[in-house]
């Protein structure tokens, strides 16, 4: 099974054991450690960023046990490009790509594997009979289903830690992520 798809992943692994070190400890132990070493109070960004990482890390290695045992044989991003030709309007290469953040190549070579499993087929519009579209098969429908259902019960299992946000606690998530997201995509 490769790693999940996360775009920070390989910057996170950047001094990988000092955070599991880190992630032990309870937050204030963790904040006088990096006062101590940093010599100064960290930064509010940095250790935002770090704490979302860590976070992130911290759901993946959670959820790994559970999606490598559901779907033994499938990388995690044969799943992500089964789950978006389920959800995009005529998926084509490109398309997929940009949903995966991977490159057209990579999307032909795991699209060819799909296509070899049983999982997709391929389809032309009338309109244009140049471009070549996915789609699930009754099989590739099924894991999707599959995929589905495991998010699913990984929300249900993590809704106590959001019955007590209030609605301005959300939107000032969601606020934050759509500027960090714009700025990300602003700065490529």
């Amino acid at each position: 099974m490769t790693s999940f798809v996360n775009p920070f992943f390989s910057w996170f692994q950047i001094g990988f054991s000092y955070k599991i070190f880190l992630s032990l400890l309870n937050r204030k132990q963790k904040n006088n450690i990096m006062k101590e070493k940093e010599g100064v109070e960290m930064d509010k960004r940095q250790l935002l960023i770090e704490e979302y990482l860590d976070l992130a890390n911290e759901i993946i290695h959670r959820n790994k046990p559970e999606m490598e045992k559901e779907f033994a044989g499938f990388t995690l991003n044969e799943l992500e490009v089964i789950e978006h030709i389920g959800k995009i309007p005529d998926p084509n290469v490109t398309k997929l790509a940009n949903a995966s953040y991977m490159t057209r190549g990579a999307i032909s070579k795991l699209t060819k594997k799909l296509i070899a499993r049983g999982i997709i087929n391929t389809y032309q519009s009338e309109e244009n009979k140049k471009e070549i579209y996915f789609q699930l098969t009754p099989i590739g429908q099924k894991i999707r289903n599959r995929h589905e259902q495991l998010h699913q019960k990984w929300v249900q299992r993590d809704a106590t830690v959001f019955e007590n946000m209030s609605k301005e606690e959300f939107d000032t998530v969601f606020r934050f992520i759509g500027r960090y997201r714009e700025f990300i995509r602003s700065s490529k």
